[in-house]
């Protein structure tokens, strides 16, 4: 046991979650000029422990199960992860997850020093709210799919590329407002009309 629990110390996230899931990933891409590694999980599963992890991992449920929990505070939380909520595994933490159906997930990992995203890879964030991140996170994973070409990597490094900058600040959204004409088509129409009808006025 101590063996094992010695040799994990230098095994990759893939490598420990395979283990755990009794599963290699369906499908899945490294850039190894920029050292991360995005994997697809598909796996009917109860209930798993996920040792902790080398390196901080953002989660992008995609699809499976409806309601996966995670075990906080002695029990199953009552929050739950749904196909299009992400979650972030600070490296260093085990966890324990519910799923009682099909685990669909991406997995993406080595997302370099943690000064680069300040505190946001540090904690536990558990099924929360990023269109974005998804929505990047789906398109490089029908990607993966495709046949290996230059291109199709050179595509999946550009989009890896935006989602980075997206994590960097902290999976936000902007928060202005996008500016908006003051006078529509709809109005204008109106004026014109008004003009017409009594252009003395």
């Amino acid at each position: 046991m101590t063996i094992l629990a010695a040799s994990r110390e230098i095994w990759t996230n893939d490598a420990i979650i395979s283990d755990t899931l009794c599963c290699a990933p369906d499908v899945s891409f490294e850039s190894v000029s920029h050292g991360w590694r995005i994997s697809r999980w598909r796996q009917f599963v109860g209930h798993y422990d996920l040792p902790s992890l080398p390196q901080p991992t953002y989660v992008a449920h995609v699809g499976g199960k409806q309601q996966v929990r995670m075990w906080e505070g002695g029990r199953w939380s009552d929050e739950s992860s749904r196909p299009s909520d992400a979650t972030i595994v600070p490296d260093g933490l085990p966890s324990r997850w519910l799923v009682d159906g099909e685990l669909d997930v991406v997995t993406f990992s080595g997302i370099g020093s943690m000064g680069e995203y300040g505190h946001e890879l540090t904690a536990l964030k558990f099924a929360y709210a990023d269109p974005l991140g998804i929505a990047l996170m789906r398109q490089v994973l029908a990607c993966l799919y495709e046949q290996p070409s230059a291109e199709r990597d050179s595509y999946i490094e550009v989009l890896m590329a935006a989602f980075l900058a997206h994590l960097r600040r902290g999976g936000r959204g902007s928060e202005v407002q996008i500016p908006c004409t003051v006078s529509s088509a709809h109005r204008l129409h109106r004026v014109l009309a008004k003009i017409r009808e009594c252009p003395e006025a």
